[in-house]
């Protein structure tokens, strides 16, 4: 019994952090959108899963992540966003449904360069105390191109405890 008590503390206590895998059954995350401040701009949105974005890796967990970030410290939240149409110089607000926000969780968008995952300036929407599932991640100026909501878990802050 001592033994099987020491295994689970030092399983316990190990302090690396991992990408988790959310279950779809505890957590709904809405599809991307792209909005026009101009309403006369004709563009489209393609909605795409995780396995359909460029730059990703699959991990052994079946789980599919953005590729070049540190391992185990970023995954994809929800699904990714393909804009084209969109005239030279023309930018849409693309926004992403980010329900995990406040549970330990940070996040930003991030367009695809062609070779790598570029983080975009990104405003989180904070939902209402009780209702998560209306927080959101938006990004104002989004060209054509591949986006995506690239999500880390910090964890629980573990207490200060002081110098003796």
């Amino acid at each position: 019994m001592a033994i099987l008590l020491s295994l689970c503390l030092v399983l316990f206590s190990v302090s690396a952090v991992f990408a988790f895998y959310i279950p779809k059954s505890h957590v709904t995350w809405t599809d991307p959108t792209a909005k026009a401040a101009d309403t006369t701009l004709a563009f489209t949105g393609k909605v795409m899963d995780s396995w359909q974005l460029p730059g990703t890796t699959q991990l052994s967990s079946g789980l599919f992540v953005p590729a070049g970030l540190p391992e185990g410290q970023a995954q994809f939240g929800g699904k990714g966003l393909a804009v084209s149409g969109l005239p030279d110089g023309r930018f849409v607000q693309v926004c992403f449904n980010f329900p995990v926000y406040n549970n330990s969780w940070h996040g930003t968008i991030y367009a695809w360069d062609g070779m790598e995952w570029v983080a975009m300036p990104t405003t989180i929407t904070p939902g209402d105390a009780e209702n998560t599932a209306n927080t959101y991640a938006c990004t104002p100026s989004a060209g054509n191109g591949v986006y995506a909501l690239i999500i880390g878990f910090y964890g629980t802050p573990q207490p200060v405890r002081p110098i003796a």
